[in-house]
């Protein structure tokens, strides 16, 4: 009787043993043609005429007092999937660019990213970020606005 009780849960462990590979999944996968990656970015102060451009979309006008500091834009470099030549290159694809470029302005960077987010309807992905480039005026400012910025800690955390 002992022996019976044993091979009957020698035989329930053994079926769920099988059926534990079956149960997993990919939880947290993300497609690759539903993500932006983004290649570069270049962090630049905006130009007085840019001031205009901000939408509305993040900052409604009137409602909050505006930083009395200049707009930062940004500009992404973003792979667009299936174009991106994986080896030499066989006939003229002239048309096709691998790459978009997209610019943006923001009060601080992250608002300029979140910004960023919503004129691309992917999702912005930061793991194959490559160069990040700075202009003189941003860099004799301070850089330490950006060490704890948005897009530092994607690329930390997904680079």
């Amino acid at each position: 009787m002992i022996g019976n009780t044993h091979k009957k849960h020698l035989n329930i462990v053994l079926i769920l043993a099988l059926l534990l590979p079956f149960l997993t999944g990919c939880w947290d996968r993300t497609e690759i043609e539903t993500r932006a990656n983004i290649l570069g970015i270049a962090i630049d102060v905006s130009e007085d005429n840019q001031q205009m451009h901000e939408s509305e979309v993040n900052h409604m006008t009137g409602i909050f007092p505006e930083p009395n500091k200049k707009l930062i834009q940004i500009t992404a470099q973003i792979a667009v999937p299936g174009r991106i030549p994986l080896g030499p290159e066989s006939g003229s694809n002239g048309s096709q660019k691998p790459v978009w470029l997209v610019s943006t302005v923001g009060h601080t960077l992250d608002d300029a990213i979140l910004n960023l987010q919503q004129e691309i309807a992917d999702r912005l992905f930061f793991g194959h970020l490559r160069v990040i480039i700075v202009s003189n005026e941003v860099a004799r400012k301070g850089l330490g606005d950006l060490i704890c910025a948005e897009i530092l800690k994607y690329a930390v955390l997904h680079g």
